[in-house]
């Protein structure tokens, strides 16, 4: 039981770091879709 909560725990790690690094990449590409949409002010 312990080593399947640990592949658990794992496999809960990477998803939650997948997800943080998407997550960063679509906020960067909403921000420069953003900048380039509205005129420098």
């Amino acid at each position: 039981m312990s080593g399947r909560s640990s592949s658990d725990l794992r496999a809960v790690l990477i998803a939650a770091i997948m997800f943080g690094v998407s997550e960063k990449r679509l906020r960067g590409q909403m921000l420069d879709e953003m900048r380039s949409d509205t005129p420098p002010r």
